[in-house]
């Protein structure tokens, strides 16, 4: 059977990878998975779904924009993380005020 235990036990044997069937995964190399099988799920919303479609498009445009800039112009790391910060920050600040209208 192509998704049986079988399969599922040969292959976690052999393949660096989680899997759903937990029978056959225990350890790897000698260290336990179990921490990483008992992970729950954490539901809690990280980001505020109208905010996002507000902020998401001009701050990924913006973040694009100073990356070539710093490709193309020789800017520096450090200042491209801090540009990308502060009209981050600016952005967000924009975003936040048309979804509190």
């Amino acid at each position: 059977m192509i998704n049986g235990g079988e399969l599922a036990k040969v292959r976690s044997q052999y393949m660096n990878e989680l899997y759903s069937r937990t029978d056959y995964s225990k350890e790897v190399k000698g260290i336990s998975l179990e921490s990483f099988y008992t992970l729950t799920r954490d539901d809690r919303k990280i980001y505020n779904p109208d905010l996002s479609s507000k902020f998401q498009e001009p701050f990924f445009k913006m973040m694009s924009d100073e990356l070539k800039e710093m490709f193309l112009n020789d800017q520096s790391v450090k200042n491209t993380i801090k540009n990308i910060q502060d009209k981050g920050k600016a952005l967000l600040k924009v975003a936040e005020e048309m979804n509190n209208k």
